[in-house]
């Protein structure tokens, strides 16, 4: 039985988008595209997609027209004849080639960046946080022989926002696994002759592994970036980082009340599409490689994130808003029989499948060091009791310093800027993917230059940007360790997932220092600190002081602020090759008896970057 109607088989009897996903071993974004293709699942806002959609509207104009992200529009589309599965991977080949090609015409016909003057393209580059290739390339050379105070004292401020009786690693070891089950992480070989196709055609000895060392510091939003260089994906798709379904289950406890005591601490509380940020820094040049770009989001930047959606003060204003809709909105009490939200389920909220498909996506603000623990020690934080109970004292803590702000509405003030960045970031996104995709079209529509808004719009996110830093990075609470393991989703049609495991942790050794910091101006506080020596030692979980050469590569990580990849197993693989299972049989194809058939697999595979060279680990990121 094929996959497609195993979904159907399974939902038609749990009648649960979730269950299904469980039983199917896929995700439920994929059982919701199957159930809406065959008429078996709808929401009011896969109807207004849908009937978009069937007026020949491309995903971008839907996406402007709903003011959303194309993402998000993909994730509603019934699949159609040929794009579900990797059957036919010829012809899979050709569409996607043609798409690329389409793209590409697009691109030439973007006005170039010498129809504005000089004063136009200073303006741009002050406006936006993108650095151009040639300013870059300047700054990478000047970064060799500099010192960078931010980033240092960015990182300083990590290391010191300790909680009482625990120590963050400066740099982690993280084992990094592509798996083919998403909620339990099963190992990536499930048959014989898979097993075989990667240990012969895809240079895999155990599977496709990478092991990285990444600073405490690091943002699972930069971690995001940092994964697709190394798998070889160019971020194309929809991602999410969860706990393991165990970790989660712990955590929550089965009551709604549990879940939304942690959003913004370390869930995301879901918000539809049109009111999302999550994919606020999507910034995408094509006259910069892939690759390039996507280093620029997780080497050596500053690792806040601008997203509104991932700060507590917003987190607690929606799950009070939820809680509302839920005990006094007519249509609230009618989807849960008049129940408070403190006597709800998670299953429960299955009645509303955008928020329960996303109830465990993480936050993306939360750094690596503050979110796992070593699997080689930490022992503590193996007892999920005791992490529920340090959250709540956390929280308690936080809240007996800020009450007062929130009674006050102060974070109300702040939230009116908040609302206005969310709302301009979707605007700006919708209108930049048009200008893109069909620029003329959108001139008509707007009676203007839309280069001229969109430049006004993108002064408008830079000012609201300072504006709601302190919202949505200042007042967020402090967490412990939850977890060893992390896994990360990519593609929901494809179906990638990758098990990331913090397997040991290294911290600098104490450095004696009685320099009065509090009581100094900046001039001295860096002279002082110039005096101090310049390298730090390290030691592991157990106390050991680790070697010279070790130290040095850990110095390297954590002033560089730049993950290193050490190890690796299996070559990339690639967007769009239909998963795991897709991935096998194209390796077959390009190896197999079909020379015509391989040479066109060949090709569609260099466009999407895959060259079937193994790199160095130091090479890969």
């Amino acid at each position: 039985m094929s996959e497609y109607q195993n979904i159907i088989d399974e939902y038609l009897k749990c009648n649960s988008v979730k269950e299904t996903a469980k039983r199917c071993n896929t995700y439920p974004i994929k059982v919701r595209r199957v159930l809406i293709t065959e008429g078996l699942w709808r929401s009011d806002t896969s109807d207004a997609i849908g009937e978009l959609f069937s007026q020949g509207l491309s995903t971008a104009e839907i996406a402007a027209q709903l003011y959303t992200s194309e993402k998000n529009v993909q994730s509603y589309l019934p699949y159609t004849r040929g794009t579900y599965g990797a059957e036919e991977k010829s012809q899979e080949a050709i569409r996607c080639d043609n798409y690329r090609k389409r793209n590409q015409r697009a691109a030439e016909q973007q006005a170039p960046y010498s129809v504005f003057d000089d004063s136009d393209i200073a303006r741009v580059k002050e406006m936006s946080n993108t650095i151009f290739l040639d300013d870059y390339k300047k700054e990478k050379v000047e970064s060799d022989n500099i010192l960078d105070y931010d980033s240092m004292i960015s990182e300083w401020n990590y290391l010191d926002d300790l909680e009482p009786g625990f120590e963050r690693p400066a740099v982690m070891r993280l084992h990094l696994e592509l798996v083919t089950e998403w909620d339990d992480g099963v190992s990536l070989w499930w048959d014989e002759d898979s097993e075989r196709v990667l240990h012969k055609y895809g240079k895999a000895k155990e599977g496709i592994t990478r092991d990285v060392l990444v600073p405490g510091g690091m943002s699972l939003h930069a971690m995001h970036y940092m994964i697709n260089r190394l798998f070889g994906w160019q971020n194309s798709h929809l991602h999410d980082f969860t706990l393991r379904e165990d970790d989660f289950d712990a955590l929550v406890e089965n009551k709604v009340s549990k879940w939304t005591e942690l959003c913004g601490v370390l869930f995301r509380f879901p918000e539809p599409g049109e009111f999302s940020d999550k994919y606020w820094d999507e910034d995408y040049d094509n006259g910069l490689s892939v690759k390039s770009w996507l280093r620029r989001k997780y080497a050596d930047v500053e690792w806040d994130t601008f997203s509104v959606g991932d700060a507590y003060p917003d987190n607690l204003r929606k799950v009070e808003e939820f809680r509302e809709w839920i005990e006094d909105d007519e249509r609230g009490k009618q989807i849960f029989n008049g129940a408070r939200m403190t006597s709800l389920t998670m299953e429960d909220l299955e009645k509303i499948p955008e928020i329960h498909a996303e109830a465990d996506h993480l936050l993306e603000r939360l750094p690596i060091g503050y979110l796992l623990y070593a699997q080689n020690g930490q022992s503590e934080y193996r007892d999920i009791r005791r992490v529920k109970g340090d959250l709540l004292d956390i929280l308690n803590s936080y809240h007996e310093v800020y009450d007062d702000d929130y009674e006050s509405g102060y974070f109300d003030e702040l939230a009116v800027d908040a609302d206005e960045l969310r709302t301009v970031r979707e605007s700006y996104s919708s209108m930049e993917k048009m200008n893109y995709y069909d620029p003329r079209y959108l001139r008509e529509q707007m009676g203007r230059n839309p280069e001229r808004i969109l430049m006004s719009q993108l002064g408008r996110i830079v000012e609201l940007e300072d504006a709601c830093y302190d919202y949505i990075n200042e007042f967020n609470p402090a967490i412990v360790p939850v977890s060893d393991t992390l896994m990360y989703h990519y593609d929901y049609g494809d179906g990638w997932a990758v098990k990331i495991t913090c397997t040991d942790g290294y911290y600098i050794d104490e450095i004696e220092d009685d320099f009065d910091y509090d009581n100094c101006d900046f001039d001295t506080m860096m002279e002082h600190i110039m005096e101090l020596e310049e390298e730090y030692t390290f030691r592991d979980v157990y106390g050991n002081r680790l070697p010279e050469d070790m130290c040095d590569t850990f110095n390297e990580v954590v002033m560089c602020r730049t993950p290193l990849c050490i190890e690796t197993d299996g070559l990339s693989v690639m967007d769009d090759v239909g998963g795991v299972g897709g991935y096998v049989n194209f390796l077959e194809t390009i190896h197999g008896d079909d020379p015509e058939e391989a040479r066109e697999m060949r090709e569609w595979a260099r466009m999407q970057g895959w060259t079937g060279r193994k790199s160095k680990p130091e090479n890969m990121l």
